[in-house]
């Protein structure tokens, strides 16, 4: 019987094999077991152009991946110990995905990625034309992408393209971590004209920006942590969509030290649950940094932002929420939320705070609670509630207020 399984691509690649033999099993990349192993089929003439997941065995004979639509990026030679530099390796197999779609699959380990993974889907002409790629770890407590690019460059990018009246991704992300090699610096993930994605147990660690939107809307986020950096989540318009319609599902923003959330011009925030804690603490950045900022929202839709049940503490700057209302009538919601103050760190001037230059702005803050521990002294300089502007409107049915000296 002829041998069509080998431990390694290397070995294969010094194989002599039989011209009736079709498909070969190759056990792993760099050897049996590594996790990369795959099947690969003959080829009736040489590939052209040759790609990385082609091989030429000793015979002549050209082989390629047999597709399942699922692109292990060990199969293309990453490494993941965390010092091997397997940039190349998940280049490979995002362009294996480009023609077809499917599932960029990162494994459980460490990889070191030294220029930007760009998932450019804009030459994509249907919203289901099934040429997403979906990316997939296998936790974020497991497979960690390591930042080794210089700052303000983004580890990973995702980019659609403007279809009729919208933007259209179609996909999910899930189950990975990515860290900074150098803490505060870079880019984590870069979402360029994208709609109708999913992002899921998703971690960045030590970052400049850890989310930079541009363009996008209708996006879900579920159990995502953004922690240690300067901004937790950035929005803005660049070419075609406000923020709008971004919903945030048991999310944590915190330890930021200018913003935990920043979004110019967006309507339409939901926050669920969750936590927004420890931001804007640092020194340096911009002076007027806070947990939440929102920046002229209600462009496209009247309700600016709305939380609820979220859980805000040991906040510092301006404000846990601020909101600088400039052109449109918007609603800010507030809706079972817990307000805490510490006295161990830096005050927060104020838990929400309105500046209204234009238009009007209406505050409902239903069932929230602004409460103090740890020796807290109240200050009526520090009201829970401040409003810069006469044209709002502020319901607070429900609401407790442990300090009265700080009641709005």
């Amino acid at each position: 019987m002829e041998n069509t399984m080998y431990d390694s691509r290397s070995e294969a690649i010094a194989a002599q094999v039989p011209a009736a033999i079709k498909t070969l099993q190759i056990l792993g990349y760099y050897s049996g077991g590594d996790g990369g192993g795959a099947l690969y089929r003959r080829l009736l003439a040489a590939p052209s152009p040759v790609k990385p997941w082609h091989f030429r065995s000793a015979d002549g004979a050209w082989w390629d991946l047999a597709s399942n639509r699922e692109a292990n990026v060990r199969r293309f030679g990453a490494v993941g110990d965390g010092v091997t530099d397997d940039t190349q390796a998940v280049l490979a197999a995002v362009e294996y995905l480009a023609s077809t779609g499917g599932v960029l699959y990162l494994p459980v380990g460490k990889y070191l990625i030294s220029r930007t993974i760009d998932i450019d889907l804009s030459a994509s002409t249907l919203d289901t034309d099934g040429t997403t790629i979906n990316v997939k770890g296998d936790g974020s407590g497991n497979t960690i992408l390591i930042h080794a690019i210089a700052a303000d460059v983004p580890l990973i990018r995702l980019r659609g393209g403007s279809i009729g009246a919208g933007i259209h991704i179609w996909g999910k992300w899930s189950g990975f971590t990515v860290h900074g090699q150098t803490t505060g610096s870079g880019i984590g993930i870069q979402l360029l004209l994208t709609a109708y994605a999913l992002f899921e147990d998703i971690t960045t660690l030590h970052l400049n920006v850890h989310w930079d939107l541009q363009d996008v809307l209708s996006c879900t986020w579920m159990r995502c942590q953004a922690r240690w950096g300067a901004i937790g989540f950035r929005g803005r318009h660049n070419m075609y969509s406000m923020p709008n319609a971004l919903t945030f599902v048991g999310c944590q923003a915190s330890l930021q030290y200018q913003h935990g959330i920043q979004m110019n011009n967006g309507s339409a925030l939901t926050w669920i649950g969750g936590s927004i804690e420890g931001n804007a603490h640092y020194s340096g950045g911009d002076v007027n940094k806070c947990a939440v900022f929102l920046n002229d929202p209600g462009y496209e839709g009247g309700v600016a932002a709305t939380f609820v049940g979220t859980y805000f503490e040991s906040n510092a700057g301006l404000a846990s929420i601020r909101v600088v209302v400039a052109t449109k009538q918007v609603t800010v919601n507030c809706q079972g939320c817990t307000f805490n103050s510490n006295v161990a760190d830096p005050y927060v001037q104020n838990h929400i705070r309105i500046d209204q230059l234009g238009g009007f702005a209406q505050l409902n803050i239903p069932g929230c609670t602004f409460s103090s521990y740890n020796g807290y002294t109240p200050n009526t300089a520090r009201k829970v509630v401040k409003f810069y502007g006469t044209n709002c409107g502020f319901t607070d049915t429900g609401a407790l207020y442990t300090d009265a000296a700080e009641r709005p």
